[in-house]
């Protein structure tokens, strides 16, 4: 059952609804990475914010958001703030809390990766941790808590330069010319230099509560090869975009043993 949990937080993507934007990196400023051409438009940064329900099976775990319409001064530059947030529903409280929170910083003049932040509360189990990209220095450098009663230790480690964070590399996937048969892949950093490939599948018409009716999917498989946002023990993770150039996340599953959980689309909202 925990597992399960687990699976379904790591499935949830939010928005810190109603909070300020007060987590900062460390204090320094990345340089302008080379790969700002790497992003060809804005994937919704500045506009959007998706609310999704999660469920197992019919019964609905906890409720989350996408979100991307703020930006935050880091070092005297301008970024957008990137933020998935996963929270359990009142009545699995008691059993499982989940309050976990994912942020990155995105260059709004560069589309560099910055750094992530990763703020995770699942039952007994506890971890905070915020990285900074050197990419000149090829480098990270952060900070990570373990345990809430203990204080937080540096970390620091190789960088490849141009990599990414996870949730910035969605935006990036979402700005590529998908269409199924094809296979893209980018340099992601989580404390681990490796490389994220999603495959595209298949186009599917889907239906979704919102916007309502049917749409023209693309079914997109990442390829995890370590922790980070898509936490989980299932045998296959998918993600449905709409076909057209907006791409928007309409559905996440999760394949488990036991079943599957999914995240469904219930409201968007766009800001100028």
């Amino acid at each position: 059952m925990i597992n399960l949990l687990r699976l379904a937080a790591a499935l949830t993507v939010s928005s810190s609804a109603g909070q300020p934007a007060t987590s900062v990196l460390p204090p320094f400023v990345p340089p302008p990475a080379a790969t700002a051409s790497a992003v060809p438009g804005h994937g919704g940064l500045g506009k959007e914010r998706f609310e999704y329900a999660i469920k197992f099976g019919f019964i609905k775990v906890g409720s989350s958001w996408l979100d991307s319409t703020q930006t935050v001064e880091v070092g005297g530059r301008k970024a957008h703030y990137l933020v998935i947030e996963a929270r359990s529903e009142p009545w699995l409280d008691k059993l499982y809390k989940v309050r976990d929170k994912n942020e990155a910083w995105l260059d709004a003049g560069t589309r560099a990766s910055l750094g992530f932040g990763r703020h995770i509360s699942e039952g007994n189990f506890f971890r905070e941790e915020v990285v900074a990209f050197d990419h000149a220095q090829a480098r990270y450098r952060g900070r990570k808590q373990k345990d809430r009663k203990a204080p937080p230790i540096s970390i620091e480690g190789e960088l490849t330069p141009g990599s990414y964070d996870l949730l910035s590399a969605i935006y990036l996937f979402r700005n590529m010319k998908l269409e199924p048969g094809k296979e893209f892949s980018v340099p992601v950093n989580t404390k681990k230099n490796w490389v994220l490939v999603a495959k595209v599948l298949q186009k599917k018409r889907l239906k979704v509560p919102f916007p309502p009716g049917e749409l023209d999917c693309l079914e997109v498989e990442p390829q995890m090869e370590d922790e980070g946002i898509f936490l989980h023990s299932g045998k296959n993770f998918r993600i449905w975009v709409t076909d057209d150039p907006r791409r928007i996340p309409v559905k996440l599953e999760a394949d488990f043993f036991v079943g599957a959980v999914t995240a469904t689309l219930q409201k968007a909202v766009w800001t100028p």
